[in-house]
C-alpha cells in the first residue's frame, strides 16, 4: 500500500513495498510516486492520474533494481484536512502472469496434439445430459 498527496509525493508506504519494489518504506516517504514507475507510465501519470478511479488495473511497476514487472493497482481517494490523498493497493502479479501463460501454452499443446492425432474432446453435463463443449 502506498499513499500519495495531490502532487504525487509519497506520504505513506507499508512494509510490503520492500518485498514488492525493493525499497524500504523510509526510502519512499517524501519521494515522487513516479519512482515506482517505468518511464512510459510516468508520462501517463503526469497527464492526470489523480482524476482516475482505478480498480484492479494492470500496470507495470519498477523495482529498485531497475527491473520492470506486472502489478495490479486499485486506487482509492479520500479528503484529509481539505486535501486529496490517494492510496494505491498494489499487488505483484508476476507469478499469476506466468501461471496464465503456462496454462495457455498447455492448452495450445493439447489442441495441437488433438489435431495431429485426429481426435477430439468433450465436456458433458451428466445431470442435464448436455454437451457443454465438443
Amino acid at each position: 500500500m502506498v499513499s500519495a498527496d495531490e502532487s504525487g509525493t509519497i506520504q505513506l508506504a507499508n512494509p510490503s513495498t520492500t518485498r514488492i519494489f525493493g525499497y524500504e518504506a523510509s526510502e519512499l516517504i517524501g519521494k515522487p510516486l513516479t519512482l515506482l514507475m517505468p518511464e512510459l507510465t510516468r508520462m501517463a501519470h503526469h497527464t492526470g492520474w489523480h482524476r482516475a478511479k482505478w480498480q484492479g488495473m494492470e500496470l507495470t511497476g519498477l523495482h529498485k533494481s531497475g527491473q520492470e514487472f506486472p502489478i495490479e493497482v486499485s486506487l482509492g481517494e479520500l479528503i484529509r484536512d481539505g486535501k486529496r490523498v490517494f492510496t494505491g493497493f498494489i499487488r505483484d502479479v508476476s507469478q499469476k502472469k506466468r501461471a496464465d501463460e503456462a496454462l495457455r501454452r498447455s492448452e495450445s499443446y493439447l489442441a495441437q496434439a488433438q489435431r495431429l492425432a485426429h481426435i477430439g474432446g468433450w465436456v458433458w453435463e451428466i445431470l442435464g445430459r448436455n454437451a457443454l463443449y465438443l
